[in-house]
């Protein structure tokens, strides 16, 4: 893959110089120069290009550029990720609290009526926190998320979810 944009470039390159040295003027001719007129000289290829339009230079092109809108809301945070669990993780639940960190930046904005929340499979655990003690979950797959929302309950910034796996360890016989 590294190797493919220096090869583009070269590409692009030749091309170039290729078209801008059929649209030049014809050089004066001297004697390493044969001039054939409109005849092709034999086993010669005839090039045929496309005709472009030249746009005059003495009036300023004027561009209507506008700002884009950023969504202020989504703006507010940078950073919004699971530190812990790791992706497919295994708990044994009975022998092991799971805990959930989250890293956010930067903080909640409560002034603004934000809220983090640590969601379990959908559900809210927690709000307002960066980690949370997970002590009792049925076993199974299970996904761990968090996002931040506004007053009005709009997702303001989200996470993927973090898929893990929570198991009963059993006790070993003696």
């Amino acid at each position: 893959m590294p190797i493919r944009a220096p090869l583009y470039g070269l590409a692009c390159v030749i091309c170039f110089s290729i078209v801008t040295k059929a649209y030049a003027e014809p050089e004066p001719p001297d004697q390493n120069v044969e001039q054939t007129g409109s005849q092709i000289p034999e086993g010669g290829l005839q090039l045929t290009l496309p005709s472009f339009n030249v746009i005059s230079a003495n009036k300023p092109l004027k561009l209507d550029l506008k700002p884009l809108k950023q969504n202020k809301k989504a703006a507010a945070y940078q950073i919004l990720e699971i530190l812990a669990p790791r992706p497919n993780q295994t708990v044994f639940i009975n022998t092991a609290n799971l805990g959930i960190k989250i890293k956010l930046l930067p903080s909640i904005k409560t002034d603004q009526g934000h809220k983090l929340q640590i969601l379990l499979n959908d559900e809210v655990l927690t709000e307002n926190k960066l980690s949370y003690m997970l002590d009792n979950a049925d076993p199974g797959r299970h996904r761990v998320s968090a996002r931040v929302i506004d007053e009005a309950g709009n997702t303001v910034i989200n996470t993927k979810p973090v898929t893990i796996n929570i198991e009963k360890s059993v006790a070993q016989g003696f």
